[in-house]
């Protein structure tokens, strides 16, 4: 009887083990820094969404780094943001093999945000995410697409230089138009001055 009872208690050991095992969910954590001008970035806002609905909202620490866990088997779009900066995106896709889970996967990613420029924000390039992370069979870990992100920071860079380039001429043409009207303020000064004299003289 007692052989008995011990037989059970392992059975039922080894089916509740089995059960927490199965029962046992992967999820992707990702981590990392945001920064500005090489510098850790405090209080940046990132909010991450699935299916246009946002599900979680953090801010940066002191130190600019922030940490998150995503489910497998979804996709979400990561955007982070401040004002005064430019936002950026990441597109994130979590969807692993069937055997793969119950991992728990880690991915560390840093974004460095840059002041805004113009109205330069309006660009559809800058909308889109900077960069798409997913699952790589070859590697068996997450990875981000090497060719997307290249061409999209080549489009970036070329916006910013054209906007911070207009912003130079803008401010060019500013400067030189405020110069013409200090010119014309003060030829019209001197040239009520010399009439003044001239009338002063003429009643004389």
């Amino acid at each position: 009887m007692k052989n008995y009872f011990a037989l059970v208690f392992v059975i039922a050991s080894v089916f509740l083990s089995n059960v927490a095992i199965a029962q046992r969910e992967g999820y992707l954590q990702m981590f990392g820094n945001i920064r500005k001008d090489q510098k850790n970035l405090e209080g940046a806002e990132i909010k991450i969404s699935r299916n246009n609905a946002d599900i979680q909202t953090l801010y940066t620490t002191s130190n600019g780094k922030f940490v998150f866990n995503l489910p497998l088997n979804g996709e979400f779009l990561v955007t982070i943001s401040k004002p005064g900066l430019f936002s950026k995106s990441v597109s994130i896709s979590t969807s692993v093999p069937e055997d793969d889970k119950e991992i728990i996967f880690s991915y560390k990613f840093n974004v460095d945000l840059i002041a805004v420029i113009g109205d330069v924000a309006q660009s559809e390039a800058l909308a889109k995410p900077i960069a798409k992370i997913a699952y790589n069979k070859t590697f068996q870990d997450f990875d981000y697409d090497q060719e997307y992100t290249k061409q999209t920071k080549t489009q970036v860079d070329q916006i910013l230089k054209d906007a911070e380039m207009k912003a130079r001429a803008d401010s060019t043409a500013t400067a030189q138009a405020e110069k013409r009207r200090r010119d014309e303020a003060e030829q019209t000064r001197l040239e009520a001055e010399r009439k003044h004299k001239a009338d002063s003289t003429a009643s004389a």
